[in-house]
């Protein structure tokens, strides 16, 4: 049995196993059983995988060696081989793949003398896999100062802009960003796991549906009010309107109220300057001038007046000298015997003359003072019983005055 077995172990085929394993610079550790188990064509092909690997190895052609070391290990494993398999997967980048392998070989061989190492080398593998999964992201914006939440408006802030190289989770994620006086702006953006994404966005100014109106007045100080009557200050002042029709109007004292409509545009800056007028001042007129068709009424009134007075006088004159004559004739007829008819018929005649002279006086008189003081007062009364001389604007209304009504 021990010679069967010595034969086997010290076989060509198995002494270049040794041989190609001793090349891999690691310890071979395998039970002597599992060589002894294997045939002769497989011990062969395991030498020839390992001699084609090493010297595919060697040559730095990683992809080779990995291909020559895996059909090998299928053979048998060995801690050497996946020792040489975890070198090789490390130089294509395979960390993951290179851990198990360094892993296995510790598994194989927990005592081996390069365990120190392959653990060293198993957590710096560890950290390039951690870094490769993270992801970097360097935001930009102009202007600066703008903050930046990842996946909501509300979400975690990852700072402001410029914003270096932030770690985020690989995958896509929505950007907002927001900065007072700009619209908000959202993006999406695709973190790659091991790489830094830097992305840079112009901020476009926030434009307002509300209009800036400076206002200013002479004098300063006028109350400011909107439509409706609504006071909104008083000069000099700056309001935040609405957009479309707006109507101001100022107010001060001894002056006159102005008004103004305007149309305000969205984000319009307006400025505006009222210069209001006094009120004017109303001095007494004193009495007016009559009307020329006035006098003239009046002049009538007054002429017929006085003629009517002239002719009452004479109208009493006439009647005094009527009397005094029928006075005389009476005398003469009693006192003078013997009296002449005709001298008693020329006084009577004369009395009767003096009478009719009285009614005709009289009645003209009668008749002038009745038209004269008809005139008089209708100069100062009109129709309607109401005072001809009025208080009215004047002619340009600048102010009022006194005016006659005809």
């Amino acid at each position: 049995m021990l010679k069967t077995r010595l034969r086997a172990w010290l076989s060509p085929a198995a002494l270049g196993v040794f041989v190609a394993c001793a090349a891999l610079q690691v310890s071979p550790v395998w039970a002597n059983d599992d060589i002894a188990k294997l045939s002769e064509g497989d011990k062969q092909r395991l030498l020839n995988q390992l001699q084609s690997a090493n010297v595919a190895f060697d040559a730095g052609q990683w992809r080779e060696a990995l291909a020559g070391y895996d059909a090998a290990i299928l053979i048998l494993e060995s801690s050497s081989i996946q020792y040489r398999r975890g070198l090789c997967l490390e130089k294509l980048e395979r960390y993951e793949d290179a851990i198990d392998a360094y892993e296995r070989f510790l598994v194989l061989d927990p005592a081996a003398p390069e365990g120190g190492r392959v653990r060293a080398d198993i957590e710096r593998l560890q950290g390039i896999v951690e870094r490769l999964r993270r992801s970097l992201l360097t935001v930009n914006t102009v202007p600066s100062g703008a903050d930046v939440r990842l996946d909501a408006a509300d979400g975690p802030l990852l700072g402001r802009t410029p914003l270096l190289e932030v770690r985020v989770e690989p995958g896509e994620h929505t950007l907002h960003i927001t900065k007072e006086g700009y619209q908000p702006l959202q993006e999406r953006v695709d973190a790659q796991p091991g790489k830094t994404l830097v992305v840079s966005y112009p901020l476009q100014e926030e434009v307002s549906d509300e209009a800036r109106v400076q206002i200013t007045s002479t004098p300063a100080g006028a109350v400011v009010k909107l439509a409706g009557g609504r006071v909104a200050g008083r000069t000099p002042l700056t309001l935040t309107l609405p957009s479309g029709a707006a109507e101001l109007t100022l107010e001060a004292e001894g002056y006159l109220p102005r008004s103004e409509r305007y149309t305000l545009k969205a984000g319009q800056e307006l400025a505006v300057t009222f210069s209001l007028e006094k009120v004017p001042v109303i001095a007494d007129p004193g009495p007016p001038p009559r009307p020329a068709g006035v006098s003239k009424q009046a002049g009538w009134g007054w002429g017929l007046t006085i003629t009517g007075l002239v002719l009452g006088v004479g109208s009493a004159g006439l009647g005094y000298l009527t009397e005094s004559t029928i006075q005389e004739a009476n005398d003469y007829g009693r006192q003078t015997p013997g009296h002449s008819r005709e001298a008693l018929s020329e006084l009577e005649r004369d009395a009767q003359l003096y009478r009719i002279g009285t009614w005709v006086t009289g009645g003209l008189g009668g008749a002038s003072l009745l038209v004269g003081g008809v005139l008089l007062i209708t100069t100062l009364f009109d129709d309607e019983g109401a005072g001809a001389l009025r208080l009215g604007p004047s002619p340009d209304g600048a102010h009022m005055e006194w005016v006659w009504a005809f």
